[in-house]
């Protein structure tokens, strides 16, 4: 058993990570990613990035549509670092959407269709009414009854989401990409086992998604424990 100060760095560090990705935890529940359900489902269509509302249209309609290639052009990636970062994401936006449609298909489940995480079903359909303010090629959307806007950037008149915005600025990215893909083959081995009929219930395939998120978490939070500081001496 790891000493008393290792067990509370860990769980510092977990916290940590928790904050990174808060909008993977809301309320200390898991919020399946997923998009809002529509008519549109044609696989391989162009996304509509003429405008800031529309490119989070089509973010929705690209992940229903288990479009991963059209999800990635709605982000805008700076650099390779950040490229790594939106396939990442998607990834994980993709695995979460399989596993949402293995629930409902195997296990039956029904009710209100999960959100993205950037934007809920109730703000998508108020788009109309989302403050929009355009400053050069950068653009922020504020949906209704929501304090924080989102951040788009402009090039070549396709207006696209910046990836950077929904990592944590105070964390180094190839670890957030890491933990990213970590999360993600979590959805996609529960997704598998459901499909499998390993499950009955919803419960217990919430508990074994929270039982392998844990693992991921506490592993990755050991991991920074035990890595040396960089900071220089004083």
């Amino acid at each position: 058993m790891p000493p008393q100060f290792l067990k509370d760095s860990i769980s510092s560090k977990i916290e940590e990570l928790m904050k990174t990705f808060a909008w993977l935890f809301p309320a200390g529940r898991l919020i399946l990613i997923a998009a809002v359900c529509t008519a549109w489902m044609a696989c391989g269509v162009e996304p509509d990035l003429s405008s800031p509302p529309a490119a989070l249209k089509s973010l929705h309609r690209s992940i229903e549509a288990q479009d991963g290639t059209a999800v990635l052009k709605i982000f805008y990636a700076a650099n390779d670092e950040e490229r790594e970062l939106s396939q990442a994401f998607t990834d994980l936006i993709l695995g979460a959407k399989k596993l949402s449609d293995a629930e409902k298909t195997t296990l039956g489940i029904v009710g209100e269709v999960p959100a993205t995480g950037i934007i809920t079903k109730d703000e998508l359909t108020r788009l109309d009414q989302a403050e929009v303010k355009i400053s050069g090629d950068t653009a922020t959307l504020i949906p209704i009854g929501r304090s924080r806007a989102i951040l788009f950037h402009r090039s070549q008149d396709r207006w696209q989401l910046v990836i950077r915005d929904f990592a944590n600025a105070e964390e180094n990215l190839p670890r957030q990409v890491s933990l990213l893909k970590k999360v993600t083959q979590v959805f996609e081995s529960v997704a598998g086992e459901i499909t499998a009929g390993k499950f009955t219930t919803s419960q217990e395939a919430e508990a074994a998604i929270q039982t392998k998120l844990a693992s991921v978490m506490i592993k990755a939070a050991t991991q920074a424990t035990s890595q040396p500081s960089t900071k220089p001496d004083r």
